[in-house]
Parts: C-alpha cells; structure tokens; sequence
C-alpha cells in the first residue's frame, strides 16, 4: 500500500521534483561521509576517554542529521518513480526502510547532543546514537550497493559460482518458449536486437566490463562467448546460452540479475535474430566483406592503366553515383591546392603564371616532383603536422625544470632529407642525439597522476601516433570503449623504465609489476631483463617491420585526410574502424612499405590522381551517417599557412624566431689569437684577450658561447661566466646577469696545452667566443671574437684587465685565424644542446617562431597533448583576433608601408594585391570599389584586410 501510495504521489510530482530524486546518488555520500566521521571520532574519544565531545564531533553530527533527512526523501521520490519486482524490489524495500530509520536516528541524535549540555545521562545516549548512525549508514550504504550493481557484487569475485548457484526464479515469473513467438519476418540487428542488449545487458557485458568473460557490445564478442561457452549458436535459439539465461532455465538464475525479466516480445525478437544465424554488431546481415587486419595486404589493381589511386576508385565512383567522378579542377586551383599541401605556401605571382602557361600535358605531375623536391620548405610545412603529432615546441610545460627536450633539429634534418619512414620512426621510439624529446615525456611540475609519467607518455604517444590506437584510458584503467588493458599500457612504458614498473588501477598500486612487452606479442618480443637500449631497439624493430601492416596503414591514412579532409578511416587515432575503401587503404600502405617507406612517393601518388584533382566539396555534404568520397574537402589553411600566406603577401616576416634551421644560422666571431701562426704551432701557455663594447641601453636577452683550443675562462666585468676545456665541445650560457648599461668588457684567459691530443701534436691553438644580444624592438648586437680585440701574453698584475678603463698599453690586435666553423661543425653542437639562442636576423616562416595570440586563435595547438589533426570549422575567437588582435594588424600597417613605397599607381597596386593573393586579376566591380583605396598607405591597409578575410584567400578549394 506504501508503495502504491508513493507511486501515486510521484505520477503527480513535476519533472523538476522527480530530477530532485534522482539526485540522491550524489547528495547520499555527504550525510554518509559526516556520520561515519562522527562515529568514528567518537568511538576514538571513547578510547582515549576523554569527557567532553568535541566541536568537529557535533558539527558532524548536526549538518549529518541535517544531510539524511534531505537524502531521504530525495531518495524516497526516487525510489517511487522506478519500477521494480522479485529481489529489487526487496533489496529496495530494505535500502528505503533503513534510510529513514537512519535519518531519525541521526536527527534524535544531534537533539541529544543540543538540549543535553553536559547532563552524563543524555550525552551517553549521544554516543550510542553516533556509534549506531555510523554503523546504520554501512548497512543501508550495503543494500545500495546491491540495488546498483547486483547482490553477489560483493562476492562474486571471491566465490565465482555462487552466482549461478542461486536458486531460480518461481516458475510462475519466468516468460516460456511458446510465449516467446514473433509475427515479424525479419528482425534488424541495429532496430531491433541492438536497443534490447544496450538496455539490458551492457551494463555488466559491456562498458569496459566482462562479467563472467562475456562482452556483448561487438560481433566478436558475443560469437567467442565466456566461461560459460558459447553465448550463441547461430540458427539454434534453444541451443544458445544467451536464450536460456534470460529465460531463468538449467537451473540458473535468470538474467539480467537484479532488473526486470525480458519481455515474451524481447526474447522472441532475441530468438528470431539467432535462427536467422545471429548477425551481430560488427557483422552485418549481407556478406562481411571487411575486418580488421594486422599483417599487410597486397591488392591487386584493377586492369587499365592509369593513377593506382583512380583505377581503385572507379568502380566505388561508379557504384555511389559521384556526380563529379572524372572532372577536375582548373590549373590555378589545382596549383594553389598543390602548393599548400606540400610546401604550406602560395604560389608566387611568377610560378603561378609559368605553371598556368605551360602547355605540357604532364605539367602537373611535374609540378608536383617540383615542390617535393624543395626541401627546405617541403620540411617547414610538414614541422608543423609533426610538431603537432610528437608535442614538439619551443616552449611550455617541462621546460622549466628540464623536464622536457626540443627534437627541432633532428626533425627538419630528417625531414628535408626525406628520411625513409620507418627510419624515422626507429630514431623517435629507440632515440639517437636529438631525436630523445620525443619519448623523453613532459615531467610536470609537482605531483601527477601514476598515468602521466613519461614511461606512460610514451606509451600513449607511440600507440596512438604510430598505430592509431588510443591508449590514454588504458593507462589508467582498462579502457570502456576499446579492448585495451592497463597490462598492455604498462608493458609498453616498460620498455622506457629504468627499474620494474608498479601498475596502479586510478591511482591505486597493484601490488604488482607489469610485465614488458610490445601491444602486438606475433610481431616481437620484447626482453624485459634486457638493458634499456637493446629493449629499445626491440620495440622498435617490432614496431616497423614489414609484417606490421597496420604501422603503414596508420601514416597512409593521416597523409590523405591531410590531402583530402578526411580519412580512409576515422577517427584517425582509432585505426580499428572499418574505412570506406579497404582496398585504397591496404593498396597505399602496401605500396609504401614495398618501396622503401617513401613518404614522398606516396604523396606523389596521391597528388596526381584524378581524386585528388576533382572539384572540393564543402564538409556539410559529407556529415552523413555514411560517408562517401566524392571529391577533396574544402578546408581552411593552417594558422602557420596563413601567417605565411599573410607574410608572402605583405613582405612582413619573423625576424627573431625562436629557432632557426642550422645551416640558416651563421655564426659570427673568428678564431683568433695573439699570433697569425697559432693554428700551426702555438707556444704552452695562457694568453689573455678583451674587448670593451657599450650598451646605451639593457638588452632583453644574452647569449655567449665560446670554445678554445684547448681551454679558457670567460669573464664579464670582472665576474666568471663560463669557462671550457674541450674545444670540441663548446659552451653555451646565458649571459644577461654579468651585463650593465654603458662600458662592458669580456675578458678571456686562454691556455695552449696540446699535450695527449692526437688531433693537434704540433699545439694549434685558436679561441672563438660570440655574446648575441637580443635588444628592443628586435635588433640584435653580436660581439665576436675577430682582430679588434686585444691580446697578450704576459700574465696581467691584477684584475683591472677584466674591467672598463684598463691601460692597454703593451697589448697588440689579436690575430684573425679564419672563418669560425674551419676547425668541426659548431652548430651541430649548439644545436643538439638544446639551446635557444639568437644569432642572426632573417625573414622566418611561422613554423620557426613561438606561438602567440594569432595562431593559438588559428588553431595551433600548446602541444602539451599529442594532436594529429587540427579542427577546420572557423570559430568566434578568429574571428575576435583577426579583427582585433594586434599580429595581424602590425603586419597589415607594414606591409601597407611596402605596397605604398614601389612605385606604382593605384590600379597596378590593386592588381598586384590581387595576383598576390587570390592568384588572379581583381573583377570588373572589384576593381571599382577598391581603386580609390589603393592611394593612400592607410586605404592599402585595408585593402590588406579586406582580401585576406575573402573566404577565397583563406580555404583551401
């Protein structure tokens, strides 16, 4: 009758009231957490016998009264709107009536502690009433428990059986086979038997959960069966586990445990799809035609001749109807497009008209060989798409403490010297000098969870970079939504530990250590009792065998959504998904591994097929529940392409980045000493240089970095700086402490000692010192060692040589020696010391400087996380900085300054605007509305503005 009652109050209760119920999960743990505090506090008073209760006792006490009355009812509403029957609803019976005992027993018991003062009687009770709310709340906290994940939630895991030892249901209850009977033909998986396993099942066989070894969220899953055997017989309902246990036969308790029996409809619906032969989750009803594959597959291309990527696609364009199958776009699209994609830059106004008047039919197949063979800028653009992927940057979190390593150099060498791929990879997971950053992982500041420590970093960034496989979750825990474990995140970060790795479950040890090994055992083991690099050189090898077809597949796929605008498959880091074309897929991947992991092959390939060259189509057509390829998706630039585009067309370019290529960086300074004949034999001993220079004004920024043959001390106004006695190896320090504004001095003390070196027996000896200062408003002063500087050979009486006003009477101009890089290759040094330093101005594309306000509203990411594709869609916050913020304005005021200053009228300007950007010759109608803005230096600004807002000029078409 109670239960009636509420049900009747609840049906007329707001949906607002009914929200309040189910709110009583959350607001349950605060009446809990205060009285099982108190009842313990005052268990612990009792035993230290102390006489007066204490304030956070009765605090405790009072706000957990309080709290149980308000989770009562919220949990009274609650338990009225549900509907339950057999054990739940005894369990839940249980659960409610212990609940409001609780609440008047923690109420009683804080009007004990109000009205009782000091009388002994009364405050007795109080801790009777404390002792027994904390105990209560276990209990019904218990039977909570049980509504929520079943009754054997405790004990299944200790007795595995005790499960299907229950006693079954009364016969009465359970739904018969001749009851489960369905007038319906045909059942759809997704329709019909899909809802019924998502709302019944799922959430003990599903969700990251196998109980009793069974998943039945996959095809797979549900065909391999558990510790039960085979959940399904295909055609063979009555022979099928998964029949008889939601019908509560053999002997077993009826499934699910503690929810509602199956309808006779559900189980008949179950029972139809299995006669039909069970096609279930991945496994759809006509022929499987596709499933996920480790090993490589050689497609066979269809005959004809012709681009790989078209003969593949012909017949899929064919079969769906793609109404722009065969066009293609006009040359100066397809050049824009190619420019982009390769080299992240636009056509000039000269390459943009050679390519267009060329009359060769194979013209842009040459184009493409062009741009793939300008390295220095193929290797700019692609900085930025592995920047993104490797969490490379110039600075961020980990730099501070040395937490964190630059790998800059290493990858522009390796990628402007098209390093075959899986070479690539080998020196990113088992590092040479230079490449370590990228494993090394970002060692946070302060404490961090067990699942960021760079051993697990690594894990995640190798799995999901590398294979397309997110393992962040696995970190943690086994993943809910894939059927990775915390054991395979573990033994992969093993490979990186230096000692046996604890395995902690959400921040909880194990107990246990985890056992190294590589996520796929059949392509290699891995040694954990081997030393780190031979394990490193196993995970490697592994990783980038032929044999791991899924390793191409991965980068094949990233390469054409970066092209096309999507993938193959997608998502990109979830390479288990089934792609729109296999073959495409498996041919691609094959073909690279097949000829050397030439990245740049397989962009050729891609490039010059016909797909490649059809008309781009805007993303909304392709937002369907099935995608299907009809041509390139437009697709905005780049924040550094635009910043490049806006720099190429304004003449405005990063003048001091913060790293530069290395053969960019020309060092200034000489060798020097104090005679012409040093490099071919030197006298033993110390000779000592200055130079005095003024600063009128304090630099931001100072860097020295200095080498001897065979060693020196540097000093600054008197004070040490550094000092080095290996001239192979030069110092490198910041310097900005030792300066002052006016007269500064470097003084240096440097020694010949050729004795025990090979390379020098006949005592060459040579100094080459550089102090780079990086001043306001970004002009930079270098001071280098060259013949303006004075030397001696005679030990100075006291310190006054090191500093301003010394007498240098006696001294002589220091001898020239030559050109600083004749003796080894310095800035392969400087370089792979991690550095930043600024040593020269130049013009420097956007992939060379630090982020800022501009390209982080690009979308440039903080590469703080891995990231392996950027989103396209626009945004508010462009749309705040490209019309407010201060970037983009500085470089349209100065880039109107250039236009302005060639001399040209204001119809030529507009033109040459125009060709600049858009790649064409403004309209009619765009010529008259901008011809009076083109003569004054403010109109051109805005003209600037103007263009590189048109849509045009940003997407990619």
């Amino acid at each position: 009758m109670v239960t009636a009652l509420s049900s009747f109050c609840v049906l007329g209760m707001s949906p607002l009231v009914q929200t309040l119920g189910r709110l009583h999960v959350a607001m349950v743990h605060f009446p809990i957490a205060l009285l099982m505090l108190a009842g313990v506090l005052e268990a612990w008073r009792l035993a230290r016998r102390k006489k007066d209760v204490s304030p956070t006792v009765a605090t405790c006490a009072i706000l957990g009264a309080l709290a149980t009355v308000v989770a009562a009812i919220m949990g009274w509403i609650l338990a009225a709107s549900g509907q339950y029957d057999g054990d739940t609803l005894h369990t839940l019976t249980l659960h409610r009536w212990m609940g409001v005992a609780t609440a008047g027993l923690a109420v009683v018991t804080a009007l004990m502690l109000v009205v009782g003062k000091r009388k002994q009687v009364v405050m007795r009770g109080f801790t009777v009433g404390a002792l027994g709310c904390a105990a209560m709340v276990g209990l019904t906290g218990h039977f909570g428990g049980q509504l929520t994940y079943g009754s054997s939630y405790l004990t299944e895991l200790l007795f595995p059986d005790a499960t299907d030892a229950t006693p079954t249901e009364p016969a009465a209850t359970q739904p018969t086979v001749e009851k489960a009977s369905l007038t319906q033909t045909k059942v759809d998986y997704e329709k019909d038997v899909r809802p019924i396993l998502d709302s019944t099942c799922v959430e003990c066989h599903g969700q990251g959960k196998t109980r009793g070894g069974l998943k039945l969220t996959t095809g797979s899953g549900i065909l391999k069966g558990g510790t039960s055997g085979m959940a399904l017989v295909a055609h063979e309902p009555d022979k099928s586990t998964i029949i008889r246990r939601v019908m509560g036969l053999d002997g077993k308790k009826r499934m699910p445990l503690e929810k509602p029996a199956l309808t006779d409809k559900q189980i008949a619906i179950l029972r139809a799809w299995i006669t039909e032969g069970g096609p279930v989750g991945d496994v759809k009803n006509e022929k499987k035609t596709w499933e996920v594959r480790l090993e490589p597959r050689d497609v066979k291309l269809p005959p004809g001749e012709g681009n790989p990527v078209d003969r593949i696609l012909a017949g899929y364009l064919q079969a769906h109807k793609v109404a722009s199958a065969g066009k293609v776009v006009e040359d100066r699209v397809f050049a824009r497009r190619a420019y982009l994609d390769v080299i992240g830059m636009l056509p000039t106004v000269a390459e943009q008209t050679a390519f267009e008047q060329d009359a060769s039919p194979d013209k842009r197949e040459h184009l493409v060989d062009k741009l793939l063979a300008d390295d220095r800028r193929y290797a700019e653009n692609w900085m930025t798409f592995w920047d993104d992927a490797l969490r490379n940057d110039y600075a961020g979190p980990g730099y501070i403490d040395g937490g964190r390593k630059a790998i800059t150099t290493w990858l522009y060498e390796a990628l402007k010297t098209g390093m075959p791929y899986d070479k690539f990879v080998t020196q990113l997971v088992d590092p040479v000098p230079g490449s370590e950053g990228f494993t090394k992982g970002i060692e946070w500041r302060g404490a961090v969870s067990a699942s960021q420590v760079p051993e697990l970093q690594a894990s995640q960034n190798i799995s999901q970079v590398f294979l397309g496989i997110n393992m962040k979750c696995a970190s943690c825990h086994d993943s809910f939504i894939s059927d990775w474990k915390l054991a395979d995140a573990y033994g992969l970060a093993g490979v990186y530990a230096d000692k046996p790795m604890k395995m902690y479950r959400c921040e909880t040890d194990q107990g246990k250590t985890a056992e190294v090994k590589f996520l796929y055992p059949q392509l290699g083991t891995i040694d954990g009792n081997a030393p780190k690099a031979q394990r490193l050189a196993q995970l490697a090898k592994a990783l980038t065998c032929k044999e791991d077809g899924r390793f191409a597949r991965t980068i094949v796929n990233r390469l054409w959504e970066r092209f096309m605008g999507h993938g193959i498959v997608e998502p990109l880091d979830e390479m288990d998904n089934e792609p729109w074309n296999s073959d495409l897929l498996d041919w691609l991947s094959w073909d690279l591994a097949n000829n050397g992991y030439d990245l740049k092959r397989t962009i050729k390939i891609i490039l010059t097929s016909k797909a490649y060259q059809m008309p781009a189509v805007g993303m909304a057509e392709t937002n369907s529940s099935e995608f299907v390829f009809n041509g390139p998706i437009v697709k905005r630039m780049s924040a550094e392409e635009f910043v490049d585009a806006v720099s190429e067309l304004t003449g405005v370019w990063h003048q001091s980045p913060a790293a530069r290529p290395p053969e960019d960086v020309v060092l200034g300074g000489r060798w020097i000493w104090n005679r012409p004949d040093a490099l071919t034999a030197a006298p033993v001993g110390t000779i000592y240089l200055r130079k005095e220079f003024t600063l009128d004004e304090m630099p931001t920024e100072a860097v020295g970095a200095a080498t001897c043959d065979n060693g020196y001390v540097m000093y600054i106004n008197g004070k040490r700086a550094m000092a080095g006695v290996d001239w192979q190896k030069p110092g490198v320090k910041k310097l900005i402490k030792f300066l002052v504004r006016g007269k500064n001095v470097i003084a240096i003390a440097a020694t010949n000692d050729p004795s025990g070196n090979a390379a020098h027996p006949e005592g060459a000896a040579a100094l080459w010192a550089l102090v780079s200062l990086q001043m306001p408003g970004e002009k930079i002063m270098e001071i280098g060692t060259d013949a303006t500087w004075m030397a001696s050979a005679d030990k100075p009486a006291d310190r006054g040589w090191m500093k301003a006003g010394f007498d240098e009477t006696g001294w002589k101009a220091a001898s020239d020696l030559g050109a600083a890089p004749a003796l080894y290759d310095l800035m392969a040094h400087l370089a792979a010391t991690n550095q930043q330093y600024t040593l020269r101005e130049g013009n420097y594309r956007a992939v060379w400087a630090k982020n800022d306000r501009l390209m982080t509203a690009l979308g440039r990411p903080t590469r703080e996380q891995t990231v392996t594709y950027r989103q396209s869609a626009a945004t508010t916050l462009q749309m705040l900085e490209m019309t407010n913020g201060p970037e983009l304005f500085d470089m349209l005021k100065e880039g109107a300054k250039n236009w302005t200053a060639q001399d040209a009228t204001a119809q030529d300007r507009v033109e040459q605007i125009y060709q600049a950007a858009l790649g064409r010759a403004p309209t009619a109608k765009e010529l008259a509305a901008t011809g009076d803005m083109a003569k004054s230096e403010e109109g051109v600004e805005d003209l600037l503005w103007a263009v590189v807002m048109l849509p045009e000029f940003q997407l990619e078409y």
